[in-house]
């Protein structure tokens, strides 16, 4: 959605009424021709294209659901979905191979992040970044946590941010009775200029859908 100068108002995902009830089991989703194993947890993974509206530098949407949850263990073991914000063409990041970042350079973390999982890069997604105060690290419930994602994806082959991600659990879903709106931080380099949100919003609809909305753009330099 855009203002009527053309600038970017909200891009997001809708859940539609229903979509919770009879979602696939672990033995289902293992079972089927798009389940995908990381680690010992399944995932069903879907791409989703983005209309010609939406401003760089967004791509598409990956979108999964996670019956089990996925590592880190302990801390993302819940049923939850994922709606990874791509920067980047599909073709691009499933180009992206596993292994381990040891680190980041500061200027490309986003203000209060850290890599997670020890820095491990997930094959055709990247090394995950979470907020170092994120409530699941400190005997909290894991509701709703917003990542950040890395990879080596540009020409030079240095790691950058290249993608934006709400993760939420459909027990929070299930619970939510009003909009949850919060403010994303950010870093000092960007990939490339474009146009980043500083807040994303998960919301309950009257119809008993929801939709996960990333907002309030700014329009930044590389």
């Amino acid at each position: 959605m855009t203002t009527s100068s053309g600038e970017p108002e909200r891009i997001g995902l809708y859940i539609s009424p229903g979509a919770l009830d009879g979602l696939a089991t672990p033995a289902m989703v293992a079972e089927s021709d798009r389940g995908v194993e990381h680690h010992g947890h399944w995932s069903k993974p879907f791409t989703l294209g983005l209309p010609d509206t939406v401003p760089p530098p967004f791509e598409y949407v990956g979108f999964a659901w996670n019956p089990e949850g996925h590592p880190q263990r302990d801390v993302w073991d819940m049923p939850h979905f994922d709606i990874h914000f791509h920067f980047e063409e599909p073709n691009t990041v499933s180009d992206i191979d596993g292994g381990t970042v040891d680190e980041l350079p500061e200027e490309v973390v986003p203000e209060g992040y850290r890599l997670a999982d020890g820095g491990s890069i997930v094959p055709q997604m990247g090394a995950h970044l979470v907020p170092s105060d994120a409530p699941e690290f400190s005997d909290g419930a894991f509701t709703n946590t917003l990542m950040w994602g890395a990879a080596a994806v540009g020409d030079d082959n240095a790691y950058e941010l290249h993608f934006v991600e709400p993760m939420v659990t459909t027990d929070y879903l299930r619970s939510l009775d009003e909009v949850d709106r919060r403010p994303i931080a950010h870093p000092e380099v960007y990939p490339t200029a474009g146009w980043y949100p500083t807040a994303y919003a998960v919301q309950p609809l009257d119809d008993g859908g929801y939709v996960i909305t990333l907002e309030a753009f700014d329009k930044r330099p590389a």
